[in-house]
């Protein structure tokens, strides 16, 4: 890599470490809290900001595709990706 790909990947790579640490002090606050693994992941997951309430609408009404593609303009998140939280959405709603 040359030039500016080699800096935006070195800033990726520090993004990553970052997210890295932040996702074990939350566990850590977590378990000091008394909050247990799975309540954790399902506070996570409520705290994506594309699961807006036009996209829960939509996948609660069983409109899996619409609220893929609303996550997708909410997010600018790729098919897998919007498709992977809608899934993970619907699986863990009541």
């Amino acid at each position: 890599m040359f030039g500016k790909a080699r800096r935006q990947q070195q800033h990726i790579d520090h993004l990553a470490a970052h997210v890295r640490n932040l996702t074990g002090l939350s566990g850590v606050l977590a378990e000091r809290a008394g909050v247990d693994q799975r309540e954790l992941a399902a506070l996570e997951a409520d705290a994506d900001p594309g699961l807006t309430s036009e996209v829960r609408g939509l996948a609660d009404r069983g409109d899996a595709v619409a609220a893929i593609r609303a996550y997708r303009v909410a997010t600018g998140a790729g098919l897998i990706e919007a498709k992977d939280a809608i899934d993970a959405y619907t699986t863990r709603r009541p």
